[in-house]
């Protein structure tokens, strides 16, 4: 569980009972007690905010709902068909061109080139896709939302991890936020909505809950999926 919001200022965890810091042997200093794993947050929105209240990005920020593209050819994925049916399925969202659309990556990485599965940590990232494609693949535009720690059994821990970023997605979804656009010099809502997630298959299924392991492994294919078993071997290959 995470100790925030309520739960804050709990001990120990009210699922299993195991306490939230470690057991200092020797108290010879009275500092800030350790805890057995940190959630590093940095919250979207401001970043956001940003990409309005700059002059160097608030002009790019609807070339999305702008540019014009060849009957048939695809240079961004507001071009795909899967952003035009978004806009179909929720007008009133595709009205506004500076609502922003995101995309989720989540990903391992060891840090401080410590190999080894004990020494691997989890990155969360979102990109907004409003962005011409010479901007929306570049580094200071890929936002890291979490750094999640070391995880024993990541499929089923993830989610707990993550609460806090899919709370700020739905209020962003939901309610939105107040951002000063300067191009115009006035305040509008910006609201944003995730895409679409940008993940290896294994993480795929860690994020979304798909069984990637049986019969209809494949998200897409899911009914026409076709698996076959090697000799000997007990896992279904597709």
């Amino acid at each position: 569980m995470l100790y925030w919001k309520d739960d804050i200022k709990l001990e120990f965890c009210k699922f299993c009972g195991d306490p939230r810091y470690k057991l200092q042997k020797v108290r010879k200093y009275r500092g800030k007690r350790s805890a057995y794993a940190v959630l590093r947050y940095l919250p979207l929105t401001p970043r956001l905010q940003r990409l309005y209240a700059s002059s160097a990005t608030v002009e790019h920020i609807t070339w999305h709902a702008s540019h014009h593209v060849k009957e048939g050819s695809m240079h961004h994925p507001s071009d795909a068909e899967a952003w035009k049916h978004f806009d179909c399925t929720h007008p009133y969202f595709a009205m506004e061109p500076r609502n922003v659309r995101l995309g989720l990556c989540v990903d391992e990485f060891v840090p401080h080139r410590q190999y080894g599965k004990m020494n691997s940590c989890w990155s969360v990232i979102l990109t907004p896709y409003n962005l011409p494609p010479e901007m929306c693949m570049k580094s200071e535009f890929m936002f890291l939302t979490l750094v999640i720690p070391v995880l024993s059994n990541p499929k089923c821990l993830i989610d707990v991890y993550m609460q806090p970023l899919i709370e700020e997605l739905l209020q962003l979804w939901h309610i939105g936020v107040r951002t000063y656009d300067r191009s115009t010099n006035e305040f509008f809502i910006m609201r944003a909505a995730l895409m679409w997630t940008v993940n290896d298959l294994s993480t795929y299924e860690m994020v979304s809950g798909w069984n990637i392991a049986g019969v209809m492994g494949c998200p897409v294919c899911m009914d026409d999926t076709r698996t076959f078993r090697l000799p000997q071997q007990k896992n279904l290959l597709l």
